[in-house]
């Protein structure tokens, strides 16, 4: 099943190549990775984009945890997107995962994790400023409200960014979309319940349940 989300789809077209990092921000399993490697990579690609111009990293993939480390996003972002011609568009999903450091010129060069009350810190904040002054660089990150709309965090972004918030699915785009299921037993057990005790206010032309068995190519449909 595929929801088009085209209200956030418009939002990221209006402001791709604006000069500021695009943030997404909303609750945890709401969308915001969907929304940004799935649909949007789609219209990039569509519209001409080198599917190599796009830089996906999701820092909740243990192969990047070190990467929470905002000087080590920063120059790895730099390095893999130096050799690449035109715009290259670079996605780094659960950005409130970087964590602080002191400043390493304060360290002797040693990236020293940094307490909440530290100052001469690095963060997230300065990695997606210093990334998306660089003229190829087009940047969205994701993150979860309760990191990224911290009152320090949006004091230091506001008017450099533009903020994006997801809300979860609508009950409209939940009705909106294609209703097809490769379904196991558990698909067909809800879809007879549903068939057969849905509320009055579901007629038949506003939700169609099409079932595929498993190795048949025959279809059921329960409407």
């Amino acid at each position: 099943m595929t929801f088009a989300r085209d209200k956030y789809l418009n939002q990221l077209i209006k402001s791709k190549e604006n000069g500021f990092p695009k943030v997404i921000t909303g609750i945890r399993r709401c969308g915001k990775s969907y929304l940004l490697d799935k649909i949007y990579r789609e219209y990039l690609e569509k519209n001409g984009v080198n599917p190599g111009n796009i830089i996906y990293i999701d820092l909740e993939d243990a192969l990047n945890y070190k990467y929470w480390d905002p000087l080590y996003l920063y120059d790895y972002v730099l390095d893999i997107s130096k050799d690449k011609n035109g715009v290259v568009y670079v996605i780094i999903d659960e950005i409130q995962h970087v964590y602080k450091i002191l400043n390493p010129n304060l360290t002797n060069g040693e990236h020293v994790k940094a307490n909440d009350n530290d100052e001469d810190v690095i963060s997230f904040v300065n990695v997606v400023l210093g990334l998306s002054k660089k003229k190829n660089l087009d940047v969205y990150v994701t993150g979860s409200n309760s990191k990224m709309l911290s009152s320090d965090i949006a004091t230091e972004l506001r008017n450099k960014e533009t903020e994006i918030k997801i809300e979860p699915l609508s009950f409209k785009e939940f009705l909106d979309a294609p209703f097809q299921f490769i379904c196991d037993f558990t698909d067909l057990l809800g879809i007879f319940v549903f068939s057969h005790f849905r509320p009055p206010y579901f007629s038949n032309s506003i939700l169609k349940l099409t079932y595929f068995p498993p190795e048949s190519s025959s279809r059921m449909t329960a409407s």
